[in-house]
């Protein structure tokens, strides 16, 4: 996982969030009606942009997290040869 704090919050990375959010919204308050939930998410926006230090965390793409794995492996490898030498 890569966790980083949002240096620039852009357009796109707003909608992507304000997406996110209403995925999450959608899902967990079955309660709230169409309406309800239109009316909420007219203020995300402005609340994303008021959060100090806005973190994101990201899932590692599989081939990615494999070349890292595959870096670390290497490096135990030389380290075990130079102590075993």
């Amino acid at each position: 996982m890569r966790i980083y704090e949002v240096q620039e919050r852009t357009t796109p990375l707003l909608e992507k969030l304000l997406d996110i959010w209403e995925q999450s919204v959608r899902v967990t308050h079955t309660f709230l009606s169409e309406e309800g939930l239109k009316r909420l998410k007219t203020y995300v926006p402005a609340a994303i942009c008021d959060v100090e230090h806005l973190l994101i965390a990201e899932a590692i793409p599989h081939k990615e997290r494999l070349a890292t794995l595959h870096a670390i492996c290497l490096q135990i490898s030389r380290h075990i040869s130079q102590k075993c030498s």
